[in-house]
């Protein structure tokens, strides 16, 4: 007679389904949709949120200036800088007067606090996405994918409005502070990265999957890379629009 194994002694290999390459996690012969789908959202997600880092050092240098009342900065009266022009007026009914950048940026004291509230506002978006980060990653693989990319990208918006708002009106600075923390508590750059990433897991065979992770980080790496500039060019062009106007 032969010997018929039983279940228990089967290794865990035997025992594992063979998946489909088209579905790696249920075996069935379903279309699964590509994972170059993440990419267009990821990539402009990135590229906007790179684009605000050189403009809002600059909000902040002129702000803390402002509050400082530096002598000197507000002798040009004719300035076309979009960030320095007095009495310009804007679609909400308010107006800019924000003082001369050159003079604020030589001042020693205006660098000091300006890196005070660099910390500031570094510190409130990086620790509660730390803390955050588990949270949402459990509620995505719970909720899907899309609830993983949509958070953060829900912050980002919220960031870049309070950023519009305390530049045009000259707000205090700690509602940059409130902008960065609710965006640090919604997954920030750590969720967005880390739900591409799981989506193309979800949706790409094992084969390929080592290249697809490759070639979307270096996507997403081109955007940091061409968001500062991006963001350096449009100022340089706006400031250029204004001073012939």
């Amino acid at each position: 007679m032969i010997p018929i194994e039983s279940d228990e002694s089967m290794s865990l290999e035997d025992q594992a389904p063979e998946f489909s390459e088209t579905d790696p996690l249920q075996g069935n012969a379903v279309k699964w949709p590509s994972p170059w789908l993440v990419v267009p959202s990821v990539t402009l997600a990135v590229l906007a949120i790179s684009m605000t880092f050189a403009p809002l050092q600059q909000i902040v240098l002129l702000i803390v200036c402002d509050r400082l009342d530096i002598p000197g900065s507000r002798h040009n009266q004719t300035s076309m800088d979009p960030l320095v022009m007095k009495h310009h007026p804007l679609p909400f009914g308010s107006w800019l007067s924000l003082p001369d950048y050159e003079v604020c940026a030589e001042s020693e004291k205006v660098q000091q606090m300006t890196s005070w509230w660099s910390m500031v506002l570094s510190i409130s978006s990086n620790i509660p996405a730390l803390i955050a980060t588990p949270y949402i990653g459990m509620l995505s693989d719970q909720m899907g994918r899309k609830f993983g990319l949509a958070m953060p990208m829900v912050g980002n918006v919220i960031h870049i409005v309070l950023v519009i708002v305390v530049a045009c009106w000259k707000l205090s600075l700690w509602l940059l502070a409130i902008g960065n923390l609710v965006q640090g508590l919604l997954g920030s750059f750590l969720v967005l990265q880390a739900s591409a990433f799981a989506y193309v897991a979800d949706t790409s065979p094992v084969t390929t999957r080592s290249s697809l992770f490759g070639r979307i980080e270096a996507f997403i790496f081109v955007a940091f890379m061409l968001g500062p500039f991006v963001g350096g060019q449009i100022t340089r062009i706006v400031r250029s629009f204004h001073s012939q106007t």
